[in-house]
């Protein structure tokens, strides 16, 4: 039902900016193929990290039974990679084209979730802190090539809009991660209890 509401709810807007004379956004912008794909990937992209952030504490306490203290120190590395990757990735997309850092961002992403998608009650610690570091290295360098790809795209006068939009849609992809993750553990819970 809820997704129901939101196709009308996005219908309704796209028709609304279409007709007026001054839109909140040109919606005109998502058929220039760099802003459409970038969004996409985007919010695909922070889909996936914010699931794992959301779920591995649950993970590394009920599971694994660290204390809230070890928990936050197995993630000071993730944290300090992306401290790290995202300004020299930055830089780098700047000066060599943003599509390896967005590709590379992203197989670095694919590359994290899938070892922590194999996690079990035995894995080393040094397994989950691989795991937990390449997503979050991995958004930091694919993210601010992604948002150069987008405005390269664009024209100065849309800047500012397309920025909006930008960081609308990264904050789109951390709610839907968390709450697509919230779902499936409590489907999962729920169809274990009976």
């Amino acid at each position: 039902f809820g997704l129901l509401i939101l196709v009308i709810a996005i219908t309704a807007f796209v028709r609304h900016e279409l007709r007026i004379e001054a839109p909140m956004i040109d919606v005109l912008i998502f058929k220039k193929k760099l802003v459409s794909l970038g969004v996409v990937a985007q919010i695909i992209a922070f889909i996936g990290n914010s699931s794992i952030r959301f779920l591995l504490p649950f993970y590394l306490q009920v599971v694994r039974g660290y204390s809230p203290q070890f928990m936050g120190l197995i993630f000071v590395p993730g944290a300090a990679s992306m401290i790290i990757a995202g300004p020299v990735s930055g830089r780098l997309s700047d000066k060599f084209g943003w599509r390896k850092f967005t590709v590379g961002g992203l197989l670095l992403s694919s590359v994290g979730i899938f070892i922590l998608s194999n996690l079990s009650q035995s894995s080393s610690l040094y397994m989950i802190i691989v795991g937990l570091t390449l997503p979050m290295a991995g958004i930091s360098v694919f993210y601010p090539a992604n948002s150069s790809s987008i405005l390269s795209s664009v024209s100065d006068e849309q800047y500012g809009v397309v920025s909006g939009l930008v960081n609308l849609v990264r904050n789109a992809g951390n709610i839907t991660g968390v709450a697509v993750a919230t779902v499936i553990v409590t489907g999962v819970m729920g169809s274990s209890k009976q």
